[in-house]
């Protein structure tokens, strides 16, 4: 019987090659179930890190979780290598696995050692969403995909922005601008399924700063400004994202902001000509900013940082309607599960 649930265990787990596809990990991430007479069996697995998948098969029987097995997948771009016990404890001496072919379809597994009972594995998805099982040759459909939660984490961003146009027409071309470095610090939550797509919401505090020098008239008041405008905003946004590539390390977003509260100031020349010049205050030239928020961030190796998921990101932001507001954003973030 321990030999069995080992079977279904390796047959659960995928190994990768530098050919084959890195979603597949990802895919099969979460439980899957096969329903007794008696007895449910669950087959789950996560990932400890970026090279490392850690599998256990246990049952529920009358409401008592029993550990069947265990095993664990190292593997990188050109190698993998998966250890699996038939018992809790590891008392036993571990099976060695290596993938043998992969491709869209399937995946087989060959033992190293050519004198065990149980020589090679293989598994495969069908279209009614089974895993379809090869121990030997033998053919079983096992279990299925479990209905799965979305996982929720927390993400922290910090970085620096460049402001390349104000929020109005304050000048009658991009000349007349001068762009002015700021900050941004955000904390968002984010829901993501098992899949590739997840949305994230976003409060943060943007700190912008952009130069103007120019002339403009303002109903029967004749204005100019030549100075620096630097506000800080206190935004809501909403970001849907997409993971790409192989191993999902990069991740596409777009969406929407806006400002909730803002707190402006202008250091500069400041002059308004004309009927009650004196209600024409510079720092309430700026009103508060809206748009769309688009961007792309690179998942880092944790060996390189191996705090929370941190990625590098760039974004910009552009105004939508009379608002003009254009913004380049890079920094560095954490997800933090």
């Amino acid at each position: 019987m321990k030999h069995l649930f080992l079977c279904l265990l390796l047959l659960a787990a995928p190994a990768l090659r530098a050919q084959a596809n890195f979603s597949i990990l990802h895919d099969l991430e979460g439980r899957w179930y096969q329903e007794g007479r008696q007895q449910a069996t669950y087959s789950e697995w996560h990932f400890s890190d970026d090279q490392t998948l850690v599998h256990q098969v246990f049952s529920v029987k009358c409401g008592v979780t029993v550990l069947l097995s265990h095993a664990v997948l190292h593997f990188n771009q050109h190698s993998a290598t998966l250890l699996g016990w038939s018992d809790s404890l590891y008392a036993t001496t571990p099976q060695i696995y290596r993938l043998l072919q992969a491709d869209a379809d399937q995946i087989i597994f060959q033992n190293e050692d050519t004198t065990a009972q149980t020589q090679q594995l293989a598994w495969q998805f069908s279209p009614q969403g089974y895993l379809m099982a090869r121990t030997n040759h033998v053919e079983t459909q096992f279990h299925r995909r479990a209905k799965q939660e979305a996982k929720k984490s927390l993400l922290l961003h910090f970085g620096a922005n460049v402001s390349i146009m104000a929020n109005r027409d304050l000048a009658r071309d991009a000349r007349h601008y001068r762009k002015g470095a700021g900050l941004d610090l955000s904390l968002g939550f984010g829901l993501h399924n098992q899949g590739r797509v997840g949305a994230n919401f976003e409060l943060g505090l943007s700190q912008r700063q952009i130069g103007v020098s120019a002339r403009w008239l303002d109903g029967d008041l004749a204005v100019s400004r030549n100075g620096m405008y630097r506000n800080v905003d206190f935004y809501l946004a909403f970001m849907p994202e997409i993971a790409i590539g192989k191993a999902r390390r990069f991740t596409l977003s777009a969406g929407l902001f806006g400002t909730l509260g803002r707190i402006n100031r202008f250091e500069g020349s400041s002059r308004a000509f004309g009927w009650n010049p004196e209600l024409k205050n510079p720092d309430f030239d700026l009103s508060k900013e809206h748009g769309a928020l688009a961007g792309l961030a690179w998942q880092l190796p944790k060996k390189l940082l191996p705090i929370g998921q941190p990625e590098i990101y760039c974004r910009g932001a552009w105004g939508l309607g009379k608002n003009k507001v254009r913004a380049v954003s890079v920094g560095l973030g954490f997800r933090l599960k």
